[in-house]
Order: structure tokens, then sequence, then C-alpha cells
């Protein structure tokens, strides 16, 4: 019977292989995981490795992009439409030249 591994155990192996060989396929990362004794899927591998953000970087301003959708929900309340707030800052954007 196959060991229980923590959670994201198989996505941190696949981080730390591509960290190190970042030009692996990810049929490469699968063929040398499974012989290290890992079993991972080539889709996880291909989200991991194609995924936006560099390998080994977690997402840490989620938080603060969504206060910035809220403060621009705000300004645009405050405009009246978002027509009246694009015209807002394209004006500001003149000013600001």
């Amino acid at each position: 019977m196959a060991k229980k591994l923590e959670r994201g155990a198989r996505s941190q192996a696949v981080r730390d292989y591509l960290k190190e060989n970042p030009s692996a396929s990810p049929k490469q990362v699968v063929a040398a995981l499974k012989e290290q004794g890992t079993m991972v899927s080539l889709g996880l591998v291909s989200v991991l490795k194609y995924s936006k953000r560099p390998i080994g970087v977690k997402a840490r301003n989620v938080d603060s992009s969504f206060d910035n959708l809220i403060r621009a929900k705000k300004f645009v309340d405050q405009m009246g439409s978002v027509e009246a707030a694009l015209e807002a800052i394209r004006t500001v954007e003149i000013l600001q030249k």
C-alpha cells in the first residue's frame, strides 16, 4: 500500500524539480519524479510549469488586488458610471503631463 503524502507534497516536489530543471518538459518531470517514487499527473506538472507566476513564488498580493478593486468600485460609484470615472482618469492623466 502506498504511503500517504502530506497535502501539497506532490506539488512541492514538482516545484522543486522545476526549480532545478526549468527546461524539463512535463513528461520528463513526471518520469523523473516517478523514478524518485513520487507519482504526479501530467496535468499537475503542466499547470505548475506554465502558470503565470514564477516557480516558487506564492500569490502574496491577492489581498491588495482585491482592495484595489473595492477602491475602484467606490470611485466608479462616486463618479456615477464607468464612463465618467474613465473620463476623470483621462483628465488626471493629461494634467500630470
